[in-house]
């Protein structure tokens, strides 16, 4: 497993500086926080098969950038890339620069809000020759992003990692599986659903598995999406309709 080294910021309620766009923290620190900018359940016009219905803390449907994302260009140490919103799609085409000796990989990371039980629907898909490119969901995130889970889907698999105090140079995989629920370039739907000490994920509407998340004591409840490249290798990612939920 490449070690993931750079955590990149789009704070997503407010327009940011380009001066603000690069931390490594995959929470935003700053801004409006994203459960104080909910839409109620009339509003919200995203509906996942395994929805439970829970009070609504995030939803965006990618149209004509309601949130005022900040869609500049990037660059910096880790990562180049072109940001837009086009169509209701939220889309990343992004190159790993070659920092450390094409050893690692880099992340574009976009908080989505605060839950200890919650669940998270979004699709996407990723358009890279490359293998190591993958998207997801992290979660139990610290504010200072030392200590996280997340949950990834490459081209024909998925993922499930844990990092530690050191997640910025270490990562551990609890398990990973091929499977035949992910289209290949298409866009796929990824469902979490933590309920007290159980995570149940779904990919296109279909349960791949649940796990038991009680002999993982970290602190955080910060959640966020986040899309990895690995050194010198590009990516394009297409991300739409983003539901967070918490009870």
């Amino acid at each position: 497993m490449k070690k993931i080294f750079a955590i990149l910021i789009i704070f997503l309620l407010t327009a940011c500086s380009a001066s603000s766009k690069t931390t490594t923290e995959p929470t935003a620190s700053s801004g409006s926080n994203p459960q104080q900018s909910t839409q109620s359940s009339s509003q919200c016009k995203i509906s996942y098969p395994n929805d439970p219905g829970w009070g609504i803390s995030f939803c965006t449907t990618m149209d004509d950038n309601p949130k005022g994302w900040d869609l500049s260009p990037l660059d910096n140490q880790y990562l180049s890339g072109d940001i837009k919103i086009e169509n209701g799609i939220y889309t990343a085409a992004l190159t790993g620069k070659a920092a450390s000796n094409y050893l690692n990989a880099a992340m574009l990371s976009i908080p989505l809000g605060k839950a200890t039980n919650f669940y998270v629907g979004v699709s996407g898909k990723i358009t890279s020759i490359f293998k190591g490119s993958n998207w997801g969901i992290g979660f139990m995130a610290d504010d200072n992003g030392h200590s996280f889970i997340h949950f990834a889907l490459l081209k024909d698999s998925y993922s499930l990692s844990r990092h530690n105090k050191d997640a910025v140079i270490s990562d551990q995989v609890i398990e990973t599986k091929v499977t035949d629920q992910v289209e290949i370039g298409a866009m796929n739907s990824m469902e979490l659903k933590r309920d007290g000490n159980w995570l149940y994920y779904y990919i296109n509407g279909k349960s791949t598995g649940r796990y038991n998340l009680s002999e993982l004591q970290y602190p955080g409840n910060n959640i966020y999406l986040f899309m990895i490249v690995d050194e010198g290798a590009k990516a394009t990612f297409n991300i739409d309709n983003i539901l967070l939920e918490s009870k």
